[in-house]
């Protein structure tokens, strides 16, 4: 067995992680971290991730991922005890 790579806050550039959801939609990882908001990464052929796309928001505890993939693009909803966004 092989750890391919650690994400942790030092990773993500961050002080403070606390990661609330992780999501595996149409090949890429998307994590909500509570703190920082949510973090779209991907995987490459040699073990890399990468960030591909990042939303700088706090406070929200849930989300969900959806793409029809007519536009080529991904609708993400987020969510606290609030209200959905």
């Amino acid at each position: 067995m092989q750890i391919m790579k650690v994400l942790d806050r030092t990773y993500l550039h961050t002080e403070h992680l606390q990661i609330i959801d992780v999501k595996v939609y149409l090949g890429d990882i998307f994590m909500l971290d509570y703190i920082n908001g949510l973090y779209r990464l991907d995987i490459w052929h040699n073990s890399d991730v990468i960030i591909t796309g990042r939303y700088i928001k706090d406070g929200f505890t849930k989300f969900a991922v959806y793409s029809d993939d007519l536009e080529n693009e991904v609708l993400i909803a987020l969510a606290n005890s609030h209200a959905v966004y």
